[in-house]
């Protein structure tokens, strides 16, 4: 699994969205969960079922294959294992990741970040912060964020338009100004650089808040908006 799956995810948790009446509650499969290795830092669902009746393309982005009901994708930091239930629960990625995967252990840490979020969302991220990920080119600079956190989930609703929303737990409150700061920063430049003006926009449309130790950012705005972010 490339290093740019995770954040092929992240764009299509934004793109998970259609005129369709809210799904049921989602709640972590166990026999994917088991299978996440003890030492994941960083964890993505999608639910692909729902993926493929909106966006019938894009599950192929993923390595999804037709069959597929559901996928994880677990990181490392160095590594990605994808986790696949079909007819059956398929691993793919590095023979040591599957051999983790395969032997019985304690439940992964990286699910008690995961869980508040997937029971009500059919396409999430969730990251134990302070450790840096990852992360290709300009996406790298998200680690000057994901090092001052505690953890982060990044979800998606289904709605008629894109209802986006990060939330970063930090370890101090002061850690939380700071990651507010960072943030704001952040989305200003990139919106400043942006040519796509709906993306800029959106971008724009960005609602911070803190709350003591937590910061969350949330969007609402057109799939239309989102979809630019795919495209070459």
């Amino acid at each position: 699994m490339p290093s740019t799956s995770a954040i092929r995810v992240a764009a299509l948790a934004l793109l998970a969205t259609s005129c369709r009446p809210t799904a049921p509650q989602f709640a972590i499969d166990p026999a994917l969960a088991s299978r996440v290795p003890p030492t994941t830092i960083a964890l993505a669902f999608v639910d692909v079922d729902q993926l493929r009746a909106a966006f019938p393309k894009l599950p192929a982005l993923l390595g999804a294959s037709p069959n597929a009901h559901a996928l994880l994708i677990a990181s490392t930091g160095a590594e990605f294992l994808t986790i696949t239930r079909g007819a059956d629960v398929s691993l793919l990625g590095p023979p040591a990741l599957i051999a983790a995967a395969n032997t019985p252990h304690s439940p992964a840490a990286i699910l008690a970040t995961a869980e508040p979020v997937a029971a009500h969302h059919p396409i999430w991220i969730a990251v134990r912060g302070g450790t840096p990920l990852p992360l290709p080119g300009n996406f790298a600079n998200a680690n000057n964020l994901v090092t001052l956190a505690d953890s982060l989930t990044l979800t998606a609703a289904l709605h008629n338009a894109v209802d986006l929303e990060l939330t970063a737990q930090c370890p101090t409150p002061a850690a939380a100004l700071q990651f507010e700061q960072r943030l704001r920063a952040l989305i200003s430049l990139t919106a400043a650089a942006e040519r796509q003006p709906q993306i800029a926009a959106a971008l724009h449309a960005i609602q911070l808040r803190r709350d003591d130790r937590t910061v969350s950012a949330t969007l609402l705005a057109p799939a239309a908006s989102i979809q630019l972010l795919l495209e070459p």
